[in-house]
């Protein structure tokens, strides 16, 4: 159904799906807030977000520690775009007062983030190869890190593909990662081996 309406002064016309899906899209991106909190371990300070009824950090987590990596072993790239790390790290690696999300955590996510269009949502603008940058929608701004592999150690997707680790495992070797790709607009949660190497995003106890 073809509808226009004039919310708060803004005029928009197209079927209604459409509308109320841009207006909800522009009230939440409008309105949020970034907040800040320390990492006392190093001193590091890191934006967080609310989206829906979870906070999440807005930057992946750049804390150094056993079994971690920053890209290409490029301590400029762990700046840009956080380290990887290792399951068993990622575990009990999230600051004071965060965790390390489970699968249905990560799922909340992208219910609220709209499912089939989840990944588009919460990718940075850019960053990403071939402009293949997202929309951004709530300030999570997932950026292309790659991965490191378990088994060669070497680095892969650097621009083209944005995972982290979520703390439900599959059995003693394997656990869930969420993925975001390139030309992707799904996020898409994968079983990993847990010595592949990939990046936190924490959530606020």
């Amino acid at each position: 159904m073809q509808v226009r309406l004039t919310i708060d002064g803004k005029e928009y016309e197209g079927n209604l799906a459409q509308v109320l899906r841009v207006e909800r899209r522009e009230a939440l991106t409008n309105s949020r807030e970034f907040l800040t909190f320390n990492d006392k371990r190093d001193g590091r300070n890191y934006k967080y977000v609310k989206i829906g009824r979870q906070f999440w950090m807005a930057q992946n987590l750049n804390f150094e520690a056993e079994d971690s990596f920053c890209y290409d072993n490029n301590p400029e790239q762990g700046e840009l775009y956080g380290r990887l790390y290792s399951w068993a790290t990622a575990l009990g690696v999230c600051p004071l007062g965060w965790h390390l999300p489970t699968l249905a955590e990560w799922q909340e996510l992208a219910d609220f983030s709209g499912v089939q269009t989840a990944a588009t949502a919460l990718k940075s603008i850019s960053g990403w190869v071939s402009d293949y940058g997202g929309t951004d929608d709530y300030g999570f701004a997932a950026l292309p890190a790659g991965y490191r592999s378990e088994g060669s150690k070497e680095f892969h997707y650097l621009g083209k593909l944005a995972g982290w680790w979520s703390s439900s495992d599959v059995s003693a070797e394997k656990a869930f990662s969420v993925r975001f790709h390139s030309s992707a607009g799904q996020i898409r949660s994968d079983e990993f081996h847990k010595l592949s190497a990939f990046s936190v995003r924490c959530v606020r106890d």
